[in-house]
């Protein structure tokens, strides 16, 4: 309906800081842009890279984070990176825009990208922030049989992306937007000593805290405390 749709709309330029729309009308003139072109061109053309606003979620680091084995990266919002625009006709691209959750699927603009920051209610606990990044602007990699990866030449990419969708596409992310890295409960020894190599030995990861995860004793919680090198 109209009014959910209004809705969610308002809810992430509230978040933004923005006045919200008093109509749909106003919102028309702004997804524009995304009403010319058909859905299939805009998912074949657009990736959304996916955070979120809380690294405590014990469920999280269950499935996002190999079981607890795996660590938690966290980023400058306010970092250039994450407010670069990559395309004058898509004005969401290279933003942070929240999802939102609701009960109902998007339906009033008809904007395939209203799809991309909507998600059921039940994901709610995530805090999902995601950003669109046009395909064209990352480095495009195929698996090979064996399971390694093989990057793929710009124009090998334009050739077979009509008739093969399993790219994979990287974007790199300035490591001087990362703040902190959380190693997860059961994270390897040898693995959180390399971590802390690297930070060691490479000036542009000097700035990043190391925290080590802790299942609090007393809560159904995760504690952070700083991590102690292992040599």
């Amino acid at each position: 309906s109209e009014g959910i749709s209004l809705q969610i709309i308002n809810q992430l330029r509230e978040k933004e800081g923005l006045l919200p729309y008093q109509n749909a009308n106003e919102i028309k003139l702004v997804a524009s842009p995304y009403r010319s072109q058909p859905k299939s061109n805009v998912y074949s053309n657009f990736g959304s890279v996916s955070f979120s606003n809380t690294h405590t979620k014990s469920l999280m680091w269950s499935y996002y984070a190999d079981e607890h084995r795996g660590i938690v990266l966290e980023f400058d919002p306010n970092h250039p990176f994450f407010k670069e625009k990559y395309s004058s006709s898509n004005p969401s691209t290279g933003k942070l825009i929240p999802v939102a959750y609701t009960p109902e699927r998007p339906d009033l603009l008809d904007n395939p990208l209203d799809l991309i920051f909507t998600k059921g209610k039940e994901w709610e606990h995530e805090e999902e922030v995601r950003m669109i990044i046009p395909k064209k602007m990352c480095s495009h990699f195929k698996e090979t049989p064996n399971g390694e990866l093989m990057r793929c030449s710009d124009d090998t990419f334009r050739e077979k992306k009509s008739t093969e969708e399993n790219f994979l596409y990287f974007i790199k992310i300035p490591p001087e937007s990362i703040t902190s890295i959380y190693l997860g409960t059961r994270m390897n020894s040898s693995h959180i000593r390399e971590i802390h190599r690297k930070i060691l030995l490479t000036p542009a990861l000097s700035h990043i805290q190391v925290f080590d995860t802790r299942i609090n004793p007393n809560k159904f919680a995760l504690d952070f405390i700083p991590s102690v090198e292992l040599w």
